[in-house]
């Protein structure tokens, strides 16, 4: 059983764990879906994967506002090895009713965007691949994938409470089983429905744990939101919308490359792009570590006016990530280089499933700038501000056509210019946002 025994646990060490199995695990699958699925199912497995994504539309930043508020509204309370809250009652209550305004928040969201999901993947892969290689593990992977978006919202709620070591260790035993269970199926030559049936274990075993370890919080925190109300959409609302800009946004910014490569390339194509981001965002995840177990910790700070123990903290953490990801990106190209021939199994080379090294090399520099955005962008947005909605939305205009005209007309290995380009573009504003904040603290 997961229990608070040390509350001065530093929380990067278990969030390190959790992603040095992904160490282990993300090159391994890279490994085993070009060796166990097809060219074609490779791109459909990966289409599955960008089209999920569209449930960034029932979020729009959503689940980060939680976490946010969430560990605001904590400032002012404690909670002990049981996960019991105590403190005022009013503050008690307030929380209280951010949680139940949260469920039922998530729920409209799925009712709405996760049938339209279903619908757009459906003619996708209805208009290039026989119905029956994709359509009862879609109905499946879809149906999961939107219970799963209500259970992690209410992960979000409870990292807010600082307890993101304990949250660490849910996700690395859901990480593990849905690793290992993913890489079974695949050796069972269960292809396509591997990933489904990762999902369905995945999901048991986040309702085992909230069941475990959140049960009396839960019921403590319906049994303290009766009779008690407060409008909480009134006080989200401005951030939502504009969080929500640059979070839908996020789809057309990173998402829309697999559905268009598949699109005008066909799914073999579509399988070295999925393959290939799913490469570097792998090394993202790990490198941006750093920063994500410091969120809740950030925001405490903040609501506190801690501004000189803000500042240490962030950019101590901000400093490894970026190593952490430059120390990759170099490795990466010197095995490209020097093994990359040698790297044959079941007779077939792993790295022909990737794109090209000028592709990979446009894409590891584009995600390096990213792990920088991310970690600016989270700065900002722990003050409860949303600055970057209209960068957002030029980036969602920006990038999908010029990739449309790329992915149309050109080769292959030009197919990520669009996406470089922005971003690079956007760097010295996202700065001058970052250290107009920093500069903010000194008035206050």
């Amino acid at each position: 059983m997961l229990k608070i025994k040390n509350k001065n646990i530093n929380p990067v060490l278990f969030v390190l764990i959790n992603q040095l199995f992904k160490i282990i695990t993300g090159p391994l699958m890279l490994l085993l879906i070009p060796l166990y699925l097809s060219k074609e199912e490779q791109g459909i497995w990966y289409l599955f994967s960008s089209l999920l994504a569209l449930s960034i539309f029932a979020d729009l930043g959503f689940s980060t506002i939680v976490l946010q508020f969430s560990a605001h509204e904590f400032s002012k309370l404690k909670i002990d090895e049981n996960f019991i809250l105590s403190g005022d009652e009013e503050n008690i209550k307030k929380i209280s009713s951010f949680f139940i305004f949260i469920c039922n928040w998530v729920t409209r969201m799925i009712l709405i965007v996760f049938p339209i999901i279903f619908l757009i993947g459906f003619y996708i892969l209805y208009s290039k691949m026989p119905i029956n290689l994709w359509l009862i593990p879609w109905i499946l992977y879809v149906l999961i994938s939107a219970i799963s978006f209500f259970l992690n919202n209410l992960l979000s709620f409870f990292q807010g409470f600082n307890i993101v070591a304990q949250i660490e260790k849910i996700k690395f035993y859901i990480s593990l089983l849905t690793s290992f269970s993913t890489i079974i199926s695949l050796y069972l030559d269960l292809k396509i429905y591997s990933i489904c049936l990762s999902s369905i274990l995945g999901l048991f075993l986040l309702l085992y744990f909230l069941n475990l370890i959140f049960k009396k919080t839960i019921l403590q925190l319906i049994n303290n939101s009766k009779e008690f109300s407060y409008d909480w959409f009134d006080e989200i609302y401005q951030l939502l919308w504009k969080s929500g800009l640059s979070f839908a946004s996020g789809y057309f910014i990173f998402q829309i490359y697999t559905p268009l490569m598949f699109i005008y390339k066909g799914p073999i194509e579509a399988g070295k792009v999925g393959l290939s981001i799913s490469l570097w965002v792998s090394i993202f995840g790990i490198s941006n570590s750093f920063i994500a177990s410091i969120i809740p910790k950030v925001n405490i700070e903040i609501s506190n006016k801690n501004w000189i123990i803000l500042d240490k903290i962030f950019n101590k953490n901000l400093f490894f990530s970026l190593i952490t990801y430059f120390l990759f990106f170099i490795s990466f190209f010197i095995i490209y280089k020097y093994f990359g021939k040698n790297l044959v199994i079941k007779e077939r080379n792993i790295l022909e499933r990737f794109l090209s090294p000028f592709s990979m090399f446009i894409l590891g520099i584009t995600w390096f700038s990213q792990l920088y955005i991310n970690a600016i962008a989270t700065y900002v947005r722990s003050h409860k501000k949303e600055p970057f909605a209209l960068l957002s939305v030029v980036y969602a205009l920006y990038i999908p056509s010029s990739t449309f005209i790329l992915a149309k007309y050109f080769h292959s290995d030009y197919f990520f210019i669009g996406f470089l380009s922005s971003t690079l573009v956007a760097l010295p504003y996202i700065m001058y946002i970052y250290f107009k904040e920093k500069k903010g603290h000194l008035s206050i």
